[in-house]
């Protein structure tokens, strides 16, 4: 990038071949190839595609959960709008896998795309951090209302809000910072610009990238020690253990960011920035799963199976509420709703003959045998009286049919 220092004082045809050589000096005994470079294109794409099928299926099995299954919505779950975010970080992998190259070498680069390289890039690190500072602020709510259901002022709970502001603090700064290494900032991305920046950039991306992981391997150990306190079975103090556990992956996906940010000292920015963005949209998927595979079981444990028109019964209910007469049709819904669900609850378990006496219903296999107590009552009151206490008049008309005509 030295090439460019003086490049406002060259002339437009020097100007033009300069843009169409390489980026950065091949190493010895390499050649730069800029017509048709190695690169990662493919792998890219599918990597970044995967991704983002398994973060926005895993937020909508979370908000189905929360909102038609159990029915409280959090602030937390407000937060999960972070998934615009994720989805603009997967545009910008797109966009560099078509403009530049995944994976590519800086010296297989002409210099002409580094401004649309850095661009991305630049735009990579905002979202990357904004991401994060939402995520992770939103599990460690998550677990406050998890572990500290009762409000109780623990040292769990003073160690996830230290954490929160901590984070929140740590990921503003960085965005900051990303935003001022250039004046203007510009120039972060287009190095024909006139104007200064910062020479321990790199510094700062390494001390982000540790910090980072710092961060996550608080995550990762907080609410163990609570777990394993929890009044219940180890096999089950185990398997909860491994669900919270999983943000193991996104420590080693940090692992491996700090480990780039080492080698971004080497100058090929462009197949170092690569790995950076690999490794980062791993760690974000995985903040994601951290987030809400807790809350997947939910599905399964019954309560979805218990009554499937759940869901269209909310829908319903959220149209009846734009009519004038809701609350009446609402009631006679809900009434008329409740009586079928208990007649299909009783002739689920009986099917009653024409002569009184009820029979095993064994087509939907509920055995008669397993259900103690009486399962339903019915009272009937029969009443005679004689006709001879009644003073009745008799005027000629018929005694079987008195409103008939006198005789």
């Amino acid at each position: 990038m030295d090439k460019i220092v003086p490049f406002s004082s060259l002339t437009p045809a020097k100007q033009e071949e300069l843009l169409n050589e390489p980026a950065k000096q091949p190493p010895d005994g390499i050649q730069s190839n800029l017509t048709n470079p190695q690169n990662f294109n493919n792998g890219g794409f599918v990597l970044t595609s995967f991704c983002l099928a398994i973060a926005t299926a895993f937020v909508f099995m979370r908000l189905y959960a929360k909102v038609f299954l159990i029915g409280r919505v959090r602030i937390e779950d407000y937060l999960l709008a972070d998934i615009s975010i994720f989805v603009g970080i997967a545009y910008c992998i797109y966009r560099l896998i078509i403009n530049v190259g995944f994976r590519i070498h800086q010296w297989d680069v002409r210099l002409s795309s580094m401004s649309e390289h850095l661009y991305v890039m630049h735009l990579c690190i905002n979202l990357y951090s904004a991401h994060l500072l939402v995520t992770k602020t939103a599990i460690l709510l998550e677990w406050i209302h998890i572990f500290v259901p009762d409000g109780r002022r623990s040292s769990f709970f003073w160690a996830c809000c230290c954490l929160i502001w901590a984070n929140i603090i740590f990921y503003s700064v960085v965005i900051i910072v990303a935003n001022l290494v250039c004046i203007p900032i510009q120039k972060i991305w287009d190095k024909t610009v006139d104007g200064e920046c910062n020479s321990d950039a790199n510094f700062l991306n390494i001390l982000s990238a540790s910090l980072n992981l710092a961060f996550d391997i608080f995550i990762l150990v907080l609410p163990q020690p609570v777990i394993w306190k929890l009044h219940m079975p180890k096999t089950k103090k185990i398997g909860v253990s491994v669900v919270f556990a999983i943000g193991i992956l996104a420590t080693i996906a940090s692992c491996f960011r700090v480990a780039d940010s080492l080698q971004y000292r080497s100058g090929d920015l462009t197949y170092v920035a690569s790995d950076l963005v690999i490794w980062s949209l791993v760690e974000m998927t995985c903040s994601f799963l951290v987030f809400c595979v807790p809350i997947i079981p939910r599905m399964w444990n019954g309560s979805c199976t218990r009554d499937p028109t759940v869901m269209r019964m909310w829908c319903n209910r959220s149209i009846l509420r734009t009519h004038p007469l809701h609350h009446l049709l609402r009631r006679r819904i809900n009434g008329a709703w409740s009586r079928c669900r208990d007649y299909w609850k009783i002739n689920k378990i009986l099917s009653f003959s024409r002569d009184g006496n009820y029979e095993e219903n064994t087509d939907l296999g509920w055995p008669l045998d397993q259900f103690r107590g009486i399962i339903c009552t019915r009272e009937i009151i029969s009443t005679v009286e004689d006709a001879s206490s009644f003073n009745i008049e008799t005027d000629g008309r018929s005694e079987s049919c008195p409103w008939t005509e006198p005789v």
